[in-house]
C-alpha cells in the first residue's frame, strides 16, 4: 500500500492519500490497518514514509520540518517517530513493522534511512 495503490490485504490496510504540500495541521496522510482482517498469509506490515520525487527535487528529510510518524489506537498515541536532522541525507525512512508473533501482533522500531529514496529502499523488500 502507498501513494500510488491505497488499498491492501483484502480491504485490511487502507491510505488515505497523498499529501504532496503538507499544508494544512494535523495528521497529512493516515493509514489505517484492521489486524484482525489482515490475511493469514501475511506476517509483516512495514510502515516507512519517502518524499515523494526527492531525488528530482534535491529533499531529505532534515529540510522538513515537523515530520513524523505516529501509531495510535485510535485515540490514544501509542507511538511516535519524529523525523527530524537525524535523516538530514535521506528521503525515505523506515520507521518500524507489525510483525505476527505466535499468532499475536508486536511492533517493532526500526528507524532506517535510504538516500536513494523509495527505489533504494523498495530493493531491500524486494
Amino acid at each position: 500500500v502507498y501513494f500510488n495503490n491505497l488499498i491492501g490485504g483484502k480491504g485490511s490496510v487502507i491510505h488515505s492519500g497523498d499529501n504532496l504540500t503538507g499544508e494544512g495541521s494535523g495528521d497529512d496522510e493516515v493509514i489505517k490497518v484492521n489486524l484482525k482482517d489482515v490475511p493469514a498469509d501475511v506476517d509483516k506490515v512495514v510502515f516507512t514514509v519517502s518524499i515523494y520525487d526527492a531525488n528530482t527535487r534535491r529533499q531529505n528529510f532534515g529540510m522538513v520540518s515537523n515530520a513524523y510518524i505516529r501509531v495510535t489506537d485510535g485515540s490514544n498515541e501509542l507511538i511516535r517517530f519524529d523525523l527530524g536532522e537525524d535523516f538530514s541525507v535521506e528521503a525515505s525512512v523506515v520507521a518500524g513493522e507489525l510483525y505476527r508473533n505466535n499468532g499475536e501482533w508486536k511492533f517493532n522500531a526500526v528507524g532506517a534511512g535510504y538516500q536513494g529514496g523509495l527505489d533504494s529502499l523498495t530493493k531491500d523488500y524486494m
